[in-house]
């Protein structure tokens, strides 16, 4: 069996050491500085993506604050406007009413005046109808008495 006999020991011990030393300095080389400058590039990107991540929090922690006074306030403005219209509304529903109570008031006496003047001129035209009457009688109970 080859691999057992002892004279080729020190060829493959030679070529191992050759190899390995060739492995070892290709490795400590090229492969991990490469390696060594994608995990520093990896960090850096984190990292800075995580502080753009920190500023973003903050603008938008901001943004909301904001958000909330100007909403606020727009509900603030909205509902004096909304008091302001109210108010305004109910004056001049109270000056509609007034407006309407003399409307009425006029044409309650103007309507009492024509019923008081219909009602006068119809107690004249009854006096006279009652007169007109009265003496028709009385001329026909006279023609009869003569």
């Amino acid at each position: 069996m080859p691999q057992l006999d002892i004279s080729t020991y020190i060829p493959q011990i030679f070529w191992f050491l050759i190899c390995f030393a060739v492995l070892y300095t290709f490795v400590a080389c090229i492969i991990l500085p490469r390696i060594t400058n994608i995990l520093k590039e990896r960090k850096r990107v984190i990292d800075a993506d995580l502080a753009s991540a920190h500023e973003l929090d903050s603008k938008i922690d901001d943004l909301q604050i904001r958000t909330e006074k100007l909403r606020r306030e727009a509900n603030h403005q909205y509902q004096t406007k909304l008091d302001e219209t109210a108010k305004n509304a109910a004056k001049e529903r109270e000056k509609l009413i007034e407006d309407l109570k003399e409307k009425i008031d006029q044409t309650a006496k103007k309507s009492r005046q024509e019923l008081h003047a219909f009602i006068e001129k119809t107690n004249a035209q009854s006096e006279t109808a009652v007169k007109n009457l009265v003496q028709k009688i009385k001329e026909k109970f006279l023609s009869r008495a003569n």
